[in-house]
């Protein structure tokens, strides 16, 4: 009997180990488990969860600047203020001007174009943010310039006349004339650019061989100013003005001021209206009509 109960005991014992035994693999096996000894990689990236800064995504599991992106798939893994560099070019896209452009990244002036000059779209003048393009390479950008293809210059033709053939009391008019230009530009006022007389038309009230008027500018100006004045050449007597704008003013010349901009209209036209009532100069009154026009044209 003493050697039967010992018999039970010892198994008894073999059963408990065993049983034992098999829970602590069951432990093993089981990925709930929490037993320190055994971390869960739940991911199967090879970093368990524990030290995985993204233990859901087998692509990623650490992020040095800790801005949310993975170091595999951050252009700028020890960079919180960048994550991707679209164009390659080494800049940022939260730094880069141009994000999808690997030849610029900067803008200084902000007008849209870049600052390297030897990347695409450059800007000429990377400091003046109305200024990108220079096209005939004066040192004026194309949005000041009168003329983007050259030297620009202002041309006045007058291409007829007609008095009244009454300038004055003693005869009829030989008239001349004379053209006056000013202009000047943002940084230029009331530059005297010159002025022309024309030859002297014997006794004639009418005048259809143009009289051209061309003077050099500079290509920056904004605005011109142009004065036509005619007067009556006599041979004995003071010379006369022959009243051109029929106003009461002491001025009886023409003054147009054209403003010079390359988006519009480089030609303009301005007549007068003709008063032939066969009156005298002593009052105030139309003596003559001019056709004439301005453009702009090089020089």
């Amino acid at each position: 009997m003493r050697k039967i109960g010992i018999t039970i005991i010892v198994l008894i014992i073999i059963g408990l180990s065993f049983l034992s035994g098999c829970n602590e693999q069951s432990a093993t096996k089981n990925p709930t488990n929490n037993n320190p000894l055994t971390p869960i990689d739940t991911d199967g990236d090879g970093y368990t969860d524990n030290i995985d800064a993204f233990p859901n995504d087998r692509s990623e599991w650490k992020d040095s600047d800790n801005d949310g992106v993975g170091d595999n798939s951050d252009a700028y893994p020890n960079n919180a203020q960048e994550k991707l560099d679209s164009d390659k070019d080494g800049v940022g896209d939260n730094a880069d001007k141009f994000p999808y452009d690997s030849t610029q990244s900067v803008d200084r002036d902000g007008d849209g174009y870049g600052d390297n000059p030897y990347g695409n779209n450059f800007d000429v003048f990377p400091d003046n943010p109305k200024e990108w393009k220079d096209t005939d390479h004066d040192g004026i950008g194309d949005n000041s310039d009168i003329l983007i293809n050259g030297n620009g210059g202002v041309e006045v033709t007058i291409t007829e006349y007609q008095g009244d053939a009454y300038a004055d009391e003693y005869s009829y008019p030989d008239p001349f004339f004379e053209i006056t230009l000013n202009g000047g530009s943002e940084e230029k006022y009331q530059n005297n650019l010159g002025f022309k007389k024309s030859k002297t038309y014997e006794n004639t009230n009418y005048i259809t061989y143009p009289l051209t008027f061309t003077v050099d500018i500079p290509d920056d100006f904004i605005y011109i100013d142009v004065c036509i004045t005619a007067t009556d050449d006599d041979f004995w007597t003071n010379d006369e003005s022959i009243d051109l704008n029929g106003d009461s003013t002491t001025f009886d010349g023409i003054c147009v001021n054209h403003n010079v901009n390359i988006k519009r209209p480089q030609g303009s036209t301005d007549k007068q209206s003709f008063t032939a009532d066969g009156r005298l100069d002593l009052l105030d009154e139309m003596d003559g009509k001019i056709d004439f026009y301005i453009q702009i044209v090089t020089v």
